[in-house]
């Protein structure tokens, strides 16, 4: 994350997955109990000065873009801060791309995936290796096209660890040409509306907003002048026509979800291509939506309709990155509606597979706008709300951080919702704060487990504790599919330094302050986000510790009976 103060000093901080691994001590073959600072840069898209460090670093590329049956080069670097055993190398394919030749030492396997942008199956190649400390090994291997559309090439090294993963992972973005000529690296980055197809028949999870729907109805219509108000009302009556219909997306799993939340608007599609709006709203809890409009046209017939939807809300916006566009939706144009009819557009869901992240992004966003206190803003003491902007786009490859008061997402980033709302709590940060940052010295790079400083851990801490409790999960998950929990580790755990100088500990002494499930020294457990949010409303905290003293200011349990030993028991000792 860049939070700027006072407009002047830029400090980075951000979630970085390097330094809690249990790694080989340089030769001697022997796993190391603490933790190794990794300070390599996982991919060369990430920026020298960001915060985003691994024990290793992985550089991929293609030699050229690729049409249908065309066959390119694919090249990857792998280095090795420290000597590691059980480093898994793997290069994944979605189903338009398949090896020709797979790179020397990797081991080609098929496995069906649920992640719609890999079209049903991943083609790995992969092994499993040791490294010397120091040691860079390049890979180089054929690809053939198969079919046309955006692909998603992606290399990762990771070491097989006890305790969560260090790992470094690079994306080659594409699109496949159904004809030479036709192909470009990266995806594409338009925002132009894209089309919507029928959903599967599945059942979407229910999720409830809290912004209340808003539609034009017959009853807001203005009368015609000179009109008997009876009679105009009735003529309005008569001449309206409704829009229904479901909007949903498929996440990394393949479930079928709602977008909830997101605007949506029934458009004329007038034939001078003036279009004009005939309603808005919002979509609701089952990601459904009715629009209700005039039906008159100059020439007495229907309404052209068409219904366009947008991830964009007065309090969130996903918007493609290098871009101040959010992405939109259209269904297909019914025309001449007849009035007094609902035209119901179906359950829909984007036609391009890899705009699903951006509704993924949308919608992790409205869990922890359903999570937040209040019902106006995400800072519930202000009067002016500030709008969260995400950046995010299919071919992304740097993230993930917020900075200049905006989220920066990689593509395969809302692969874990937990790193969006992560990324989200700093911006909720910066908003609560008033955009004045608290010191956070060591913190680029910085490790969930290891020692940075006590301002690093508060901010990152604190941003590992939301997404855990809006999800009711303990485990921090990266997109990858990784994992490490942050309410288990305690004194003695290995792999981890102790005190509120680390976040994983002040993460997990939130989580084991505000859940109910209680084990070791933790015997206390309060609503969340409830006093733990308020305390953090009122003030401006720069450390776990001020935290706690602000909390004590507020009234509410400090006591050693109780909530010290939930802090006890993730190694932080007030």
């Amino acid at each position: 994350m860049v939070i700027v103060v006072a407009g002047a000093v830029a400090i980075q901080v951000g979630l970085g997955a390097g330094a809690f691994a249990a790694w080989d001590t340089a030769g001697s073959g022997k796993d190391s109990a603490a933790p190794r600072t990794c300070t390599s840069r996982p991919n060369p898209d990430a920026p020298e000065a960001g915060e985003e460090r691994s024990c290793f670093s992985v550089d991929a590329g293609v030699d050229h873009p690729l049409a249908v049956g065309e066959i390119a080069t694919v090249s990857f670097e792998v280095r090795s801060q420290f000597a590691a055993k059980n480093v898994r190398v793997q290069a994944d394919l979605p189903a338009n791309l398949a090896w020709f030749e797979a790179p020397v030492g990797l081991t080609r396997s098929a496995h069906p995936s649920s992640n719609p942008v890999h079209l049903g199956t991943i083609e790995r190649a992969a092994t499993v290796r040791t490294f010397k400390a120091g040691q860079s090994t390049t890979y180089t291997g054929r690809i053939v096209a198969k079919a046309a559309g955006p692909a998603e090439i992606k290399v990762r090294a990771a070491a097989d660890l006890r305790a969560g993963v260090d790992a470094a992972e690079d994306l080659i973005p594409l699109t496949v040409g159904a004809a030479p000529g036709g192909s470009s690296l990266g995806s594409e980055r338009s925002t132009d509306s894209d089309s919507v197809e029928v959903a599967p028949d599945v059942a979407p999870q229910e999720s409830t907003p809290h912004l209340a729907a808003e539609s034009l109805s017959a009853a807001g219509l203005p009368a015609p002048a000179g009109d008997d108000p009876v009679v105009a009302r009735a003529r309005a009556v008569a001449a309206t026509a409704c829009a229904t219909g479901k909007w949903l997306y498929v996440d990394e799993k393949g479930v079928t979800k709602p977008v909830v939340n997101m605007t949506v608007e029934a458009w004329d599609a007038d034939t001078s291509n003036a279009h004009d709006l005939l309603a808005s709203g919002l979509t609701g809890t089952k990601g459904e939506y009715k629009l209700c409009f005039d039906n008159a046209e100059s020439n007495n017939s229907g309404q052209d309709v068409y219904v366009k939807l947008t991830t964009s809300n007065k309090n969130w916006r996903v918007q493609a990155t290098g871009t101040t566009n959010a992405f939109s939706f259209t269904t297909p144009t019914v025309a001449n509606v007849a009035n007094g009819s609902t035209t119901a557009f179906g359950d829909r869901k984007p036609t391009q597979v890899n705009r699903m992240r951006a509704l993924h992004a949308f919608d992790a966003l409205n869990d922890a706008w359903k999570w937040v206190p209040g019902n106006t803003c995400w800072d519930a003491l202000d009067t002016t709300c500030r709008q969260v902007v995400v950046n995010w786009a299919p071919d992304s490859t740097v993230g993930n951080y917020f900075g200049n008061k905006q989220i920066h997402l990689k593509a395969d980033a809302p692969d874990s919702h937990m790193t969006v709302v992560h990324e989200l709590t700093h911006a909720l940060m910066a908003d609560v704060y008033e955009d004045f940052a608290p010191p956070i010295p060591n913190c680029s790079p910085h490790g969930v487990s290891a020692k940075s400083s006590t301002g690093c851990a508060w901010v990152e801490g604190f941003a590992e504790w939301v997404p855990a409790s809006v999800y009711k999960d303990p485990y921090y998950r990266w997109p990858s599919g990784s994992s490490l929990n942050l309410e288990t580790p305690t004194w003695g755990t290995s792999g981890w330094d102790d005190g509120d100088a680390v976040e994983g500990r002040v993460a997990g002494a939130l989580i084991d302050l505000t859940d109910t499930t209680n084990e070791g020294s933790d015997v206390y457990g309060e609503a969340t986000p409830g006093n733990v949010w308020n305390t953090f409303l009122r003030h401006r905290s720069s450390t776990f510790a001020e935290f706690w003293q602000h909390r004590k200011a507020d009234g509410y349990d400090t006591s050693a009976n109780g909530p010290l030993k939930s802090l006890y028991q993730s190694t932080i000792d007030y």
